[in-house]
């Protein structure tokens, strides 16, 4: 059974509590305006290219010197999957990191 105090927490982020000498007024809190964003066509083409370069990149550089690595180090596939794995991890973090910076503009 839910106590009273933990019903209150799960309602007080829907208004805000405004105590007067006089008076209690309760508003409901507005929601932010979301701002339009117009991007032109060639925008949009330049923000694919962007992301997609960002995640291309780092995985074909991984699968171009991984093997190279594995025949020098004689490693079987080793080398390969773990630069794999961090071509993918940094193309990750990369195409978040400018889609965050696209929609901040």
């Amino acid at each position: 059974m839910k106590s009273a105090h933990t019903h209150t927490q799960l309602h007080a982020d829907r208004f805000d509590v405004v105590l007067g000498p006089a008076d209690t007024n309760i508003t409901p809190r507005t929601k932010p305006s979301k701002k339009r964003i117009d991007i032109s066509p060639f925008q949009y083409l330049s923000i694919a290219g962007d992301v997609g370069f960002a995640v291309v990149v780092p995985i074909v550089l991984a699968f171009i010197f991984g093997p190279q690595l594995d025949i020098r180090w004689g490693t079987g596939h080793v080398a390969t999957v773990v630069l794999v794995s961090m071509g993918l991890f940094i193309a990750v973090f990369s195409t978040r990191r400018r889609i965050k910076d696209i929609v901040q503009k």
